[in-house]
C-alpha cells in the first residue's frame, strides 16, 4: 500500500452484496433488459468507492457522472456494464483496495441500495431556478419563495436538528403537491438541515 493511502475492506457482508450484484449484472447481460435501471442502480451503489469509477467507460464525464441522455443505444450500457463487473470483480478477487484520497485511516464500508447525491445548491440558486421555471403560475412561483424563505429561516436558526425537522414537516408536505421540478429544486434545501 502506499503511503498516505487509505486502504478500505469489505465486511463478509458487503462482499456477499457484491457477489449478488456481480451475478444480477451477468444475469441481466444475458438477457438484455433492465439494463439502463440497473446501470443506475450499480452506478449510484459503488461509484463513491472507485477514485476512477467511470474510466474506461462510454458517456461519462469527471464533473457530473453519466449523461444518460448521451447513452441511446444498448451497446454502450452493455459495455459499462461489463467495465463495472470488471471492477466489481477486481473487489471480489482483492477485497481491500486503495482509494487515493491522502488518508491512512482504515474503514469497512457497508453498502446499501440507496443512492447518495452530493449536491451544493445555495437558496439564491433555488430562487432563481423557480423564478424560471415556465410551467408555474405567478402565484405558484411566489408561494414557492416564500417556502424557500421559510426553509433558509428554519435552516438558520439555533433550534437542534429534531425541532427543525419538525418545522419542516408543513414545507414538505407542500412540495409533495408540488411539480417535480419545485421538489428536486428545494430537495437538496432539505439536507441542508443539521
Amino acid at each position: 500500500m502506499r503511503a498516505g493511502v487509505e486502504m478500505m475492506m469489505l465486511t463478509p457482508i458487503a462482499l456477499e452484496a457484491l457477489k449478488e450484484d456481480i451475478r444480477r449484472i451477468e444475469d441481466e447481460l444475458l438477457k438484455k433488459e433492465n439494463l439502463k435501471d440497473l446501470h443506475l442502480e450499480i452506478d449510484a451503489k459503488y461509484q463513491r468507492f472507485f477514485p476512477d469509477w467511470g474510466k474506461g467507460m462510454r458517456s461519462f464525464s469527471p464533473s457530473s457522472g453519466f449523461v444518460y441522455a448521451h447513452i441511446t443505444n444498448e451497446t454502450t450500457m452493455e459495455h459499462n456494464l461489463k467495465m463495472m463487473v470488471g471492477k466489481l470483480k477486481g473487489l471480489e478477487i482483492y477485497p481491500h483496495f486503495e482509494n487515493g484520497n491522502g488518508s491512512s485511516t482504515n474503514i469497512s464500508p457497508v453498502f446499501y441500495n440507496s443512492v447518495e447525491v452530493d449536491i451544493e445548491i445555495t437558496f439564491n440558486d433555488a430562487r432563481t431556478a423557480v423564478e424560471n421555471m415556465t410551467g408555474l403560475t405567478e402565484s405558484d412561483v411566489q408561494e414557492a419563495l416564500e417556502k424557500i424563505n421559510e426553509l433558509e429561516d428554519i435552516i438558520k436558526s439555533e433550534e437542534r436538528k429534531t425541532k427543525k425537522w419538525d418545522s419542516a414537516k408543513e414545507i414538505i408536505k407542500w412540495m409533495a403537491d408540488k411539480s417535480v421540478d419545485v421538489g428536486i429544486t428545494l430537495l437538496p434545501l432539505l439536507l441542508k438541515i443539521k
